[in-house]
């Protein structure tokens, strides 16, 4: 008697977010198709997926959502959608009606989807959730930013509402960075107007003293019915760029309290799906304070593989309605590295004094590891971003 082909996962944007579902899943037998918009990406360079170059997402959904409904069904279903980002996120629910009729998911509802990448939306939820956050300010003018001078405690960080537009907005001179920072008020007010001159809208939010080192995060699942499955908590070392950016290095730790502010705050608002909270600890107190919830799969995804908490086929078995039992114990001291992002960052460490290279040498060598493209049993999407690093390197184009 011939296997059954199990029913195959479209990943939606092939990040490193992506590659670790592609890997985690492909390690289950699990066919995995990829769309996303850059032919170079090394990650659809794995053995374990079929890659689809598809135009930009925020040009075209119409094309992806065409390409979807077009893929070839059995007994009515396409496949499992998982998607990678925040805009694809946002693709999939503003087309679950549609895209329900051939594909199964598991998503909080359409109004909470839409509060999540927007994040003055986001703040109203996790204010009414009374979660404890950071003092904020959505602006939409000058003469709003002076009259609410005294609401703010400065340093302030001047981020966008819609990350995802902040990034790929050709005009923006800081969408390599995260944020702006701003020492004062009239500093502050600068960077807002710079922003509104090109129609990114900002909010002013104040920045929890401490660095890098202070994050946390909290990522984990609540099924359909409403049961968390599972949760690991990680905590950032290093980030890129080196001051206010993205991680680079991660580690999974225990931190209870993290974890117990993070799933009380998705429970308070019927959350489902694959959950990720972002927080804080002020040194100034000791407590954790909220700052971001993405509701899909993460950056650091190969580090929750690693650590024993399989996030993506815990949400594809969901999303077929499989069993699921799911344990809260993981391993932590698992190290997470983005090789290319840390080099970067090591430099700057390095010119400041704050390292040396046998110092950045040891960070990375202690404990279990994963990475953000390397898999022993998938080499090609390392082997394409390692020749990719060495032509930067040599090129000058690592700053």
């Amino acid at each position: 008697m011939s296997q059954v082909t199990p029913v195959p996962a479209y990943i939606l944007g092939m990040s490193p977010n992506g590659l670790s579902m592609v890997q985690c899943l492909g390690h289950h037998g699990i066919p995995c198709v990829a769309l996303d918009a850059v032919a170079s990406n090394p990650s659809l360079r794995s053995r374990y997926c079929r890659p689809v170059v598809m135009p930009p997402l925020k040009e075209q959904p119409g094309a992806w959502l065409d390409f979807l409904m077009k893929e070839p069904a059995r007994k009515g279903i396409s496949g499992v959608l998982l998607p990678a980002g925040d805009e694809a996120a946002l693709f999939v629910s503003r087309n679950r009606q549609r895209l329900g009729e051939r594909y199964r998911f598991v998503q909080p509802d359409a109004e909470l989807m839409e509060a999540f990448p927007n994040k003055k939306l986001w703040h109203e939820l996790a204010e009414s959730a009374g979660m404890p956050l950071p003092q904020t300010l959505f602006p939409k003018s000058v003469e709003e930013i002076r009259a609410n001078a005294d609401k703010l405690r400065y340093p302030v960080a001047i981020k966008p509402v819609y990350s995802h537009f902040w990034s790929q907005h050709p005009g923006n001179p800081y969408r390599a960075e995260k944020l702006c920072a701003a020492e004062n008020l009239e500093e502050a007010i600068r960077y807002w107007e710079e922003m509104d001159r090109i129609g990114l809208e900002v909010m002013l939010t104040e920045l929890i003293p401490g660095g890098p080192e202070s994050l946390y995060g909290v990522v984990t699942y609540i099924d359909r019915k409403g049961t968390v499955q599972g949760s690991i908590v990680v905590h950032k070392l290093r980030q890129t760029p080196a001051d206010y950016g993205v991680a680079s290095v991660m580690i999974s730790v225990e931190e209870p309290e993290a974890r117990e502010l993070a799933i009380n705050f998705l429970k308070k608002i019927n959350y489902r799906g694959i959950g990720h909270i972002e927080m804080k600890r002020d040194e100034r107190d000791g407590k954790f304070c909220l700052i971001e919830t993405n509701a899909r799969h993460i950056l650091f995804g190969s580090l929750l593989v690693a650590a024993g908490y399989e996030l993506p086929l815990i949400a594809y078995k969901d999303a077929l309605e499989q069993e699921l039992n799911v344990s809260d114990k993981y391993r932590a001291g698992v190290r997470w590295i983005q090789f290319e992002g840390d080099y970067g960052t090591y430099r700057v460490y390095k010119k400041r004094g704050w390292i040396t290279r046998w110092q950045w040498i040891r960070s990375l060598l202690p404990g279990r590891k994963a990475f953000a493209y390397f898999d022993w049993r998938d080499p090609m999407p390392f082997w394409v971003a390692f020749r990719r690093f060495v032509w930067r390197w040599r090129h000058g184009r690592l700053d």
